[in-house]
């Protein structure tokens, strides 16, 4: 395409059922269609920012929530800060491999055990609920009008790593910022009762996560996650601990 742009669709689900020891667990269903390209800069600070618009759709898993966003990414890449073992390993390659006898070397990520880094991001999330929703509590008949409302925040984040092997342990904080009164629900612990509750300013989360990969190239791995805070649609304040298989590409 032209400026370099490529065609990045995603789908980030992030559910689950019930509470943990009466804390929420996530509740995030959002798929996007985005474009994406790379700006290089001749600099020793930041060396590229990786653009990313893109329209997203935010809804949880009863589909009470339906928000359309225009969601708008930036990445800073500042070289002395990104030492991934990919990197060091493409380095160390091109250095072995310009040394007599080693034409025919090909690439592996063997060919560096550590890697660590620090990335950072700048987002907004700008549009609003597309209806009102109707809202009904669990074990009764009590329901709740959840109106429409404008949905302006600010999304920076600092996320970084340490990798060894297939061993990668990161942590990102996410300190969001609403500058729009949202509207979202809670129920009440004998699901009974639901009532109606509005959310604006400061709503950070946080990760913290220890992966395995199974495969070579990274894209299947046994992951611990531990979860603080609250993200989108519904901002449930979340402080769980979740293991399983995580797959990407």
């Amino acid at each position: 395409m032209r400026g370099g742009f490529v065609w990045q669709p995603a789908l980030n689900m992030d559910i689950g059922t019930g509470t943990v020891s009466n804390v929420k667990v996530n509740d995030t269903i959002v798929p996007s269609l985005g474009l994406t390209t790379l700006h290089r800069f001749e600099s020793r600070g930041i060396e590229a920012i990786r653009t990313t618009p893109a329209i997203s759709f935010e809804t949880n898993k009863e589909f009470n929530k339906k928000n359309l966003l225009y969601d708008q990414d930036f990445q800073f890449v500042i070289g002395f800060l990104e030492s991934s073992r990919l990197v060091r390993a493409w380095r160390n390659y091109n250095a072995l491999k310009a040394k007599p006898g080693n034409e025919d070397l090909k690439f592996s990520n063997d060919f560096a055990d550590w890697g660590a880094g620090l990335k950072l991001f700048v987002g907004s999330e700008v549009g609003g609920a597309l209806e009102s929703q109707t809202v009904k509590a669990a074990k009764s008949t009590n329901i709740v009008l959840v109106p429409t409302y404008t949905v302006a925040r600010i999304r920076p984040k600092l996320s970084g790593y340490a990798e060894y092997k297939r061993v990668n342990l990161t942590l990102s904080v996410l300190p969001r910022f609403l500058f729009a009164t949202e509207f979202t629900t809670r129920e009440s612990t004998d699901g009974k009762t639901v009532r109606l509750l509005p959310l604006s300013g400061f709503r950070p989360y946080g990760e913290t996560s220890l992966s395995i990969g199974i495969d070579q190239s990274g894209h299947v791995s046994f992951t611990t996650t531990y979860k603080l805070g609250s993200q989108p649609p519904t901002f449930q304040s979340t402080n769980t601990v979740q293991t399983g298989l995580l797959i990407k590409y």
